[in-house]
């Protein structure tokens, strides 16, 4: 869900409060803390720690997409990481 949410941002849109609005509108779930948005160049990346209430042990995913995309959604690549 994350993925494809990212991936219909509006570039303007790609901020921390922005992610996190996209991610959870309501403000209820909370499974998504957005730890951090950085932009280099043409490309940002955002790193969320992901919480469940089945594991122990939270993860950490960075999202990295070009800023500016094409027929409103933009490829986003997704993969685990050990820190946020």
């Amino acid at each position: 869900m994350a993925r494809t949410r990212i991936s219909g941002m509006y570039a303007k849109d790609l901020t921390k409060a922005g992610v996190r609005k996209a991610l959870d509108p309501t403000g209820r779930l909370r499974p998504y803390d957005v730890k951090s948005v950085v932009r280099k160049a043409d490309t940002v990346a955002v790193s969320i720690l992901l919480s469940s209430s089945d594991t122990v042990v939270d993860q950490c995913y960075r999202f990295t997409r070009p800023i500016v995309g094409v027929n409103g959604q933009t490829p986003v690549a997704a993969a685990p990481v050990s820190s946020c």
